[in-house]
């Protein structure tokens, strides 16, 4: 009986600390608030639902509560320690309170287990932060070839094969994300810097003509040209694309003066002068 009325205080005291939460919570993201509520509401009526904690432990680590946070976890782990779901929150929970090597032993003991892609890009991210550079590029390419990540990851990941002098693997990876990713712009401009770091000149160009190709504003990327020819020795061919830029830069302002055009032009006509 006393333990029984023991946990009962000790929950309702949780419920008290999760609605003051949730209190800070609105005046910030009513949405967010609602959120918590409703799920307090619930393991209120369902206590035995493990899935309730995790779910109400991940929205109280995006409030930065992780003490909160952990009384939810460890009440999940009573029911079903093993649990995928409870193990898996516990990495961001040891993440939230500045724990990174001991989230990177959990999510060793769950990669060892499971595999999934979504893992193998959690510990890539998590050893690029621990500067675990080589174990972080193996974990990067794990999970892109099962098709997880954003093309942030991708980015990061040729990144982080430029850091290894593994620029050939770089322009491979970039590739493939510009495959996957429908030619994200981010992506194609550091595909143009990784063509022009091995000396791919042509290639480079080859990048940003097919990007010029759709542009509707086109002077940024005959100064980009401008730059590759130069960096190349190319001069007389950067001296012409500058030219262009200019001119193309004058037509923008005179059909439409807006700040962008004044910007382009003002760069473009910098660029001319440089060059004298």
């Amino acid at each position: 009986m006393r333990c029984r009325l023991a946990s009962r205080l000790a929950a309702l005291g949780l419920a008290v600390l999760v609605w003051g939460a949730a209190g800070s919570a609105a005046r910030a993201d009513a949405g967010f608030a609602a959120r918590l509520r409703r799920l307090s509401e619930r393991i209120e009526r369902e206590p035995l639902r493990v899935d309730l904690f995790v779910a109400r432990a991940r929205l109280l680590l995006r409030a930065r509560q992780p003490q909160l946070a952990r009384h939810d976890i460890d009440r999940a782990a009573r029911f079903a320690a093993r649990s995928f779901a409870v193990r898996r929150v516990r990495v961001d929970l040891a993440l939230a309170l500045g724990r990174r090597r001991a989230a990177l032993r959990l999510l060793d003991a769950l990669v060892a287990e499971d595999g999934r892609a979504a893992l193998w890009l959690a510990r890539a991210r998590l050893r690029l932060r621990l500067a675990q550079l080589r174990g972080a590029a193996r974990d990067f390419e794990r999970a892109l070839e099962q098709g997880a990540g954003r093309p942030d990851d991708v980015l990061g990941y040729a990144r982080l094969l430029q850091r290894l002098g593994r620029r050939s693997a770089a322009a491979s990876a970039l590739r493939r994300g510009l495959a996957w990713y429908g030619g994200a712009v981010a992506l194609r401009l550091a595909l143009i810097e990784v063509e022009r770091a091995r000396g791919h000149t042509d290639c480079a160009l080859a990048l940003v003509d097919a990007v010029m190709a759709s542009a509707p504003v086109k002077t940024q990327w005959l100064l980009r040209r401008a730059e590759l020819l130069a960096s190349a020795g190319r001069l007389a061919e950067a001296r012409r694309d500058r030219a262009r830029a200019l001119a193309a830069a004058r037509a923008q302002l005179s059909r439409r003066p807006s700040a962008l055009s004044r910007k382009l032009y003002a760069r473009a006509l910098r660029a001319t002068r440089g060059e004298r």
